[in-house]
């Protein structure tokens, strides 16, 4: 089974393809990922470090809003789990 995972450098991304790996034998996981500067892109290639020691996965950097890259990933999968999240958050102090 072919599985497409956006977010795969990010913390929930990177432990679903983990997870992934260490359930399906047949999975080939094509990981995908912008690498943005949002929060620490060391800690993101430290993740992909790991990941691609393992028989099966594949990272392409890219961007979900580039729709030309994004129609040539998508026709190479078949499941597609998206956990492309970035997350804003204002605090208020009183």
């Amino acid at each position: 089974m072919r599985i497409l995972v956006t977010g795969a450098a990010g913390f929930i991304g990177g432990n679903l393809v983990k997870s992934l790996l260490e359930r399906m034998n047949d999975a080939e996981i094509l990981g995908l990922d912008n690498m943005n500067d949002y929060y620490d892109v060391e800690l993101k290639e430290y993740r992909l470090s790991l990941l691609q020691t393992s028989f099966g996965f594949k990272f392409v950097k890219g961007d979900i809003v580039d729709r030309d890259f994004i129609q040539k990933v998508f026709l190479s999968s078949v499941l597609k789990l998206s956990l492309t999240l970035q997350l804003k958050l204002e605090y208020e102090i009183a």
